[in-house]
């Protein structure tokens, strides 16, 4: 009879058999083994360490052990040509943060692995060292930046960014990154800045740079002109919006218009209307003004949401002649036009637009284009006007005596303008809006658009270009193109110019009668070549124009009558003449790698100089990474005290404060990640454009758990292969005979196989940046195929057979080639582990199984490799359905199990084909009981039979099997019924009968292979290996 135990019992047994059995089989104590059996087994010994820690890499660190000493490549070796990545720079204010960690540390692995694979690769670090956040913070506080002297505020700056450039140094230094550290650039650097100026005069030559008065982006609370990518958008921004009525002249109704900047009504110049809209007139209820309302017949619905209690009847159901007349303006009683124009829609308002050219970019557009077309039309018109706004954002108050009121506090300007500039009879509705608005990038304030004098590059003439260029250049991931043509197709006139003081000046002098700019070729050069006479742009501040035009070769300016420019150069067109500043004027980088905010940032502003400058793109491919959250989703702030520091989590202090916070429980994984760690979870996460969230658990749980699966399997490698050499004990490929690998146990090959297969998509997954998918695929064949599957079906061979046996051989080139392969690609992500493995023993580039000879011989096998995986599909199987069993039964099956396999078809003989590759009959002793075979190794039981199954029964090669089946685990009678699993694969059903071996168990190799109980007990190759053991 059965003995049951309970579930309970039965899952702890099984857990821990699970976790221990492998290495249970063959190390076994003093009380189990006999301590003569021990030592003549071929157990791994190793000194390397079994868990990861932070020390270890420090000890490595202290070594000054490189990187790119890893598998003998030295630099006349390298001749894959030249990689440039080229550095976007960070921006020097403030400390390294996780967003640093992310870019960084990307960046150095794709650099380390073009290391491995033979480039010359010169990663020149940069940083961005001008701006206004820097600027701010060297401004003392509640000081008016515009007294204060600007070589103070430049001094101060520079002093902070390299403040900023030396703490985020360090924290770099500790990521363990391969970088030219001699080499790096700034931003401020007197070289660098003379290249950018250059590049802005070549422009200014080619007439792509101008001067004008337009309306641009403006921020009152750091007073300057901010162009595009400096704007950030908020969702929940709140305007005073309004419904103004203006008087269709000569008519009998009013042209309705809506508008969330009624301040800006006072520089109104037109109505817009679409040229393919269908107008018509209506009356609101509740309106006391007789006169009906001109709409948009396709804003009727939008209009009727907004007055939702009152009923709107169409009074007209069609009406054109509007667009031949003219409206009057209430506030100043003018008469002006109604236009065409593409900017109105149907998705808001009234399908009627206030234009106001001062104010809005396409606002200006539209009434150019109408001037233009204007016989004797002053074409100064719009310059002319005086801005009716203040650079603090104050709308001035016409009539009353120079007094202003702000636009953005509290929308105190569109207030004021509601309630005391227009008629009542003209406001027919007002009411508070929730829309997106621009906002300053870096003082998070509200911005406004105004008209000023600025420096422009002239998009209409690049944009075109930029797309085209772009079409040539790979993006990862591809889906962000269309953001990227569409940002580019929109893009206005890049505003270059900045109202502050630190920064590259812009080189021009001015006429003071004229006001016209003015700049030559004698000009430029004599500039340039005084600023590298003084080693520094500060003379532009320091001297007058007479002074720093000294030696001019030009003898017809007028010195006296000349002012230099207050103005200096957007910092977004600072960095991107990186490509021109750093690489050179004829280099192409490779890849560019960045941020996602960066699509409209750095790599639009490089792409537009170097189209300007050369005609194409400055790079061949652009990864575009996300954002660090915390991992509830929210941006890492100190206001909401949920910053991570990427060095606490190196260092283990992050998880230290988690788990106070969280538990005072011990988690299964304490300690620190160190860099290894947080290079692996950037591999495995952040290689992507979307957000990704950091999660410390992940780190505690997933990340220290795969660290020690990695460390814990390169040891039981190095465990044998620091006592053998290659060229002596291992069964080495011989490429002469390409079929000689062939030769090899049909595990050791296949094997060998998953680690080509292994390899060829690891260097697609390198080559396509798919770097989350490597780390799964790394950790599926590192820690299942090889270590889980392979390493514990031939423990058996590896500890028992004799050391010079082919057997073991065979095993030691597998162990040779996995080590080397998983190396290969495992180094550029976790360097000190491989670093640390290549102190026990070395790697070598040749031996990597996708390398030369070994690539080719694998190529040249493919059909016979390909043939053995699907038998291993086959034969894995039949393992997943024997385990399916015993996870039913709680019961697992052990090296006492015999199986007999039969299927109920006669088409399966081309199956049993393969059983017969598994098991030739030539692998049955004489005895007809011990069988070593491949099958027997594979499924890890005691023998295995087969046949074909004809109407119930059995023709199996097996003279011993009589039908029965004992119980497996316990070991005991046999029962009146058979045990069988059945499994359906292909369309034909197997059946897998189970019952217990006749033979007893040797106490050496604790397989069940003794027939005949003699003195010793030993089955015959372990009776062998003591005998010659002991001789």
């Amino acid at each position: 009879m059965f003995t049951y135990h309970t579930e309970s019992s039965i899952i702890i047994r099984l857990l821990f058999r699970i976790i221990r059995i492998n290495h249970r089989r063959f190390v076994l104590s003093s009380q189990c083994l006999n301590k003569s059996y021990t030592q003549t087994l071929n157990l791994p010994q190793s000194n390397f360490p079994m868990k990861h820690s932070r020390k270890l890499e420090l000890n490595l660190e202290q070594q000054n052990v490189k990187f790119e000493d890893l598998f003998g490549i030295s630099s006349q070796q390298r001749k894959c040509g030249k990689f440039l990545l080229h550095d976007g720079p960070p921006y020097a204010n403030g400390d390294a943060h996780f967003g640093h960690a992310i870019n960084r540390i990307l960046k150095d692995i794709i650099n380390k692995r073009k290391l491995l694979e033979n480039f010359y690769v010169d990663f020149r670090p940069g940083w961005d060292c001008h701006g206004l956040p820097i600027e701010l913070k060297a401004i003392p506080n509640n000081s008016d930046s515009r007294r204060l002297n600007p070589l103070e505020i430049r001094d101060r700056a520079r002093r902070l960014a390299f403040n900023a450039i030396d703490r985020q140094r360090q924290a770099f230094n500790q990521w363990f990154l391969s970088a030219n550290w001699s080499g790096i650039y700034r931003t401020m650097d007197l070289e660098y800045s003379i290249r950018e100026l250059h590049a802005f005069y070549d422009m200014y030559r080619k007439g792509l740079i101008f001067r004008d008065r337009m309306p641009v982006y403006w921020s009152p609370s750091t007073r300057t002109a901010l162009a595009e990518a400096e704007l950030q958008y908020q969702t929940d921004h709140l305007s005073r919006a309004a419904f103004i009525r203006y008087p269709v002249v000569d008519q009998h109704y009013d042209a309705l218009i809506w508008t969330t900047t009624p301040w800006t009504l006072l520089a109104n110049e037109a109505i817009a209307f679409g040229e393919r809209m269908n107008y018509c007139l209506i009356r609101i209820d509740g309106d006391n003004n007789q006169r009906p309302l001109l709409i948009a017949r396709e804003n009727l619905v939008t209009i009727q949401e907004m007055f939702k209690d009152c009923r709107i009847q169409i009074v007209q159901e069609s009406i054109s002649e509007f667009q031949n007349f003219r409206y009057q303006d209430p506030i100043n009683g003018q008469c002006k036009s109604f236009l065409p124009s593409t900017l109105v829609t149907s998705s808001k308002g009234t399908g009627l637009i206030h234009i106001a050219p001062n104010h809005g970019q396409e606002d200006f557009k539209l009434m150019r284009q109408f001037f233009c077309k204007q016989p004797n039309s002053d074409n100064n018109y719009l310059m002319s006007k005086e801005s009716i706004v203040d650079d603090d954002g104050r709308l001035r108050l016409p009539n009353n005596g120079g007094q202003s009121i702000s636009i953005i506090d509290d929308n105190q300007a569109s207030k004021y303008v509601l309630q005391n500039l227009l008629p009542k009879e003209c406001v027919l509705y007002e009411h508070d809006y929730l829309h997106s608005y621009p906002y300053d990038w870096r003082s998070s304030k509200p911005v406004i658009i105004k008209p000023s004098d600025q420096w422009f590059l002239n998009m209409d003439e690049l944009r075109d270009k930029c797309l085209a260029a772009l079409s040539d250049v790979r993006l990862y991931p591809e889906l962000l193109r269309k953001e990227m043509i569409n940002q580019l197709s929109t893009r206005p006139n890049w505003c270059l110019s900045r109202q502050r003081k630190y920064g590259v000046p812009i080189p021009v002098f001015f006429d003071r009668k004229t006001t016209l700019p003015v700049l030559n070729d004698e000009i430029f050069q004599t500039l340039m070549k005084k600023f590298i006479q003084e080693g520094s742009l500060d003379i532009w501040w320091q001297q007058s124009p007479s002074e720093l035009l000294a030696e001019c070769p030009d003898r017809s300016l007028d010195l006296v009558n000349l002012e230099k420019s207050e103005d200096i150069l957007d910092i977004w067109f600072d960095s991107g003449c990186s490509w021109l500043a750093v690489l050179g004027p004829d280099e192409i980088a490779d890849l560019y790698l960045e941020g996602v905010d960066q699509i409209r940032g750095w790599f639009q502003s490089s792409l537009i100089t170097s189209v300007a400058l050369r005609g194409h793109a400055p790079y061949r491919s652009i990864i575009i990474h996300g954002f660090a959250l915390d991992r509830d989703g929210y941006k890492m702030s100190k206001s909401l005290g949920n910053v991570i520091n990427p060095m606490d989590i190196v260092n283990g202090n992050a998880f230290e404060s988690n788990q106070q916070q969280t538990s005072t429980k011990k988690r299964k994984n304490s300690g620190d990640c160190g860099v290894d760690g947080l290079r692996l979870w950037i591999a495995r996460n952040a290689c992507t454009h979307n957000d990704v969230h950091v999660d410390l658990k992940e780190f505690q749980d997933d990340i220290l758990t795969i660290l020690n699966r990695f460390r814990n399997t390169y040891r039981f490698i190095l465990g044998y292969l620091t006592k053998y050499s290659p060229s002596d004990h291992s069964f080495l490929i011989d490429y002469n005979n390409h079929h000689h690998h062939q030769s090899l146990p049909l595990i050791d090959q296949h094997l060998l196989y998953q680690t080509w297969i292994f390899d060829q998509k690891a260097r697609k997954c390198y080559n396509e940046y798919r770097l989350g998918d490597l780390i799964e695929m790394m950790i599926h064949f590192f820690n299942y195929e090889f270590s889980t599957f392979y390493l514990s079906r031939i423990k058996d061979r590896l500890y028992c057979d004799s050391t010079e046996s082919m057997d073991v051989r065979s095993i030691m080139t597998v162990l040779y080639y996995v080590y080397h392969t998983v190396g290969f690609h495992m180094a550029p992500i976790l360097p000190h582990l491989i670093i640390e493995c290549q102190q026990y023993w070395p790697f070598v580039h040749q031996a990597v199984i996708g390398n030369n000879n070994n690539n080719r011989m694998m190529k040249e096998n493919l059909e016979q490799s390909e043939l053995l995986l699907k038998q291993f599909q086959f034969i894995q199987s039949i393992i997943a359905c024997i385990n399916e069993w015993a996870t039913s039964k709680h019961r697992l099956i052990d090296l006492d199990c015999h199986l007999s396999i039969s299927a109920n078809h006669p088409n399966v003989r081309e199956m049993f084909a393969t059983f017969q590759r598994f098991q030739p009959e030539s692998s049955i002793n004489d005895d007809g009981m011990e069988c070593r075979s491949d099958l027997v190794e594979c499924l890890q039981v005691a023998r295995v039979s087969y046949g074909i199954d004809d109407n119930d029964k059995s023709t199996v090669n097996d003279q011993y099997y009589h039908g029965e089946c004992l119980e497996l685990r316990d070991k005991i009678p046999s029962s009146s019924s058979n045990t069988a699993i059945e499994s359906n694969h292909n369309g034909c059903q197997l059946r897998i009968y189970l019952k217990q071996t006749k033979n007893h168990q040797c106490p050496r190799c604790r397989r069940f292979t003794v027939v005949n109980v003699d003195q010793n007990n030993l089955c015959l190759r372990c009776n062998f290996q003591m005998l010659h053991h002991h001789n």
